[in-house]
């Protein structure tokens, strides 16, 4: 179990943050009703508290207890898994793009010059600053992580793929 700690340890950061994202998500879905552009965004983040519980469960029960899961819930990882993959790769380029947001004045000015234009209420330029500055802090660190987790879980995934049966199939032989 000791292969298994760098992945525990990532876990322990991915289970609280997915169960916060996961509250976000049932917030928002009542909030976006009336926008299917937002109730189709709420779906999709909600893969994020999905994939991470599922993951976590794959891995109390069939790695650490050594008892079969149903393939369903292979498959259930796997999906959910390649959705968060391109929702962390959406916050990695989100991440870098505020971070040459917040280092370049000259595209700063730009950002806020078509925001102004765009915008029936007045913009102020601290909020968006500090708006950037939560997705450098927060997305970039986080888009890594889980990158790291489904990459790692995937591995295990496909390494203990024995732990997948069929419970009826093995009862009747």
């Amino acid at each position: 179990m000791k292969q298994h700690r760098f992945y525990r340890i990532i876990n322990m950061i991915v289970l609280p943050l997915a169960a916060y994202i996961g509250v976000n998500v049932l917030l928002s879905i009542f909030a976006s009703l009336t926008n299917p552009l937002l109730l189709l965004f709420s779906f999709i983040t909600a893969c994020i508290p999905l994939y991470a519980f599922t993951a976590n469960y794959f891995y109390n029960r069939s790695i650490k207890l050594q008892q079969p899961s149903k393939p369903s819930l292979k498959d259930f990882i796997k999906v959910n898994a390649y959705v968060c993959i391109i929702l962390s790769v959406v916050m990695f380029l989100a991440g870098l793009m505020a971070i040459t947001a917040l280092t370049n004045s000259s595209i700063q000015a730009e950002m806020f010059k078509k925001m102004q234009e765009s915008s029936f209420i007045p913009i102020v330029k601290a909020q968006v600053l500090q708006f950037l500055k939560i997705i450098v802090y927060f997305f970039l660190p986080f888009s890594i992580l889980l990158l790291i987790h489904i990459i790692i879980t995937l591995r295990l995934v496909k390494r203990y793929d024995h732990f997948f049966t069929n419970q009826r199939n093995n009862s009747s032989e």
